[in-house]
């Protein structure tokens, strides 16, 4: 279902862009029961903070869209590359499933040496796959040392997402935090100084 976003890259003043931002808040709020909210793709909320029809619209002719969010994959749009097989079993959890993949791949790539960051075959983003599954073949032309690093980092990152974040602490885990703390760094532009003096 590939259709051509050319538009969001025009002025916001320009008819195609207005269109096109139409079109995406009639997909994102498709009437169904019980979806007042979704996502919000500006460039500054990244598809990570819920909002209504109206304040995604303006936060879109405010900050503009996304421009890497080309696939409307948290919108409802399927991406090209997923298979049919998948049909329509977990349709209700692959939103959420994404968001959590995405966050990981995130979080592992700003783990992993420089070199490997650039790599086009091979990297992290490949490590995951829908079913959540490491894929045996993922580490192809890089060495046994780098994609140990890679799964390790990955390891540790789902232990920080089961280990509290202090004892006694049932609301927080360790990697919540780290990713709460990480968003109001990335909304309020926030400097790393000023997340090291918090922490």
């Amino acid at each position: 279902m590939a259709r051509d976003r050319i538009w969001m890259d025009m002025n916001r003043d320009s008819a195609e862009w207005r269109s096109g931002i139409k079109e995406f808040l009639d997909l994102a709020f498709d009437g169904s029961p019980g979806r007042s909210s979704a996502l919000c793709p500006c460039r500054r909320c990244l598809n990570a903070i819920y909002k209504e029809r109206d304040e995604v619209h303006l936060d879109l002719l405010m900050n503009g869209m996304d421009p890497s969010y080309t696939c409307w994959k948290y919108h409802g749009e399927d991406s090209d590359d997923e298979s049919t097989a998948e049909g329509s079993e977990g349709e209700g959890v692959r939103g959420d499933d994404f968001a959590v993949r995405d966050l990981l791949n995130t979080l592992i790539r700003s783990t992993e040496p420089e070199s490997s960051k650039t790599t086009g075959e091979g990297t992290s983003e490949e490590m995951l796959h829908d079913d959540g599954n490491i894929p045996e073949g993922s580490a192809e032309g890089r060495s046994n040392e780098e994609a140990g690093g890679c799964a390790k980092a990955f390891f540790a990152l789902l232990k920080d997402a089961e280990k509290e974040l202090y004892p006694g602490c049932k609301e927080l885990t360790k990697l919540s935090f780290i990713v709460r703390l990480y968003q109001i760094k990335c909304l309020f532009g926030l400097s790393n100084r000023a997340c090291e003096a918090v922490l």
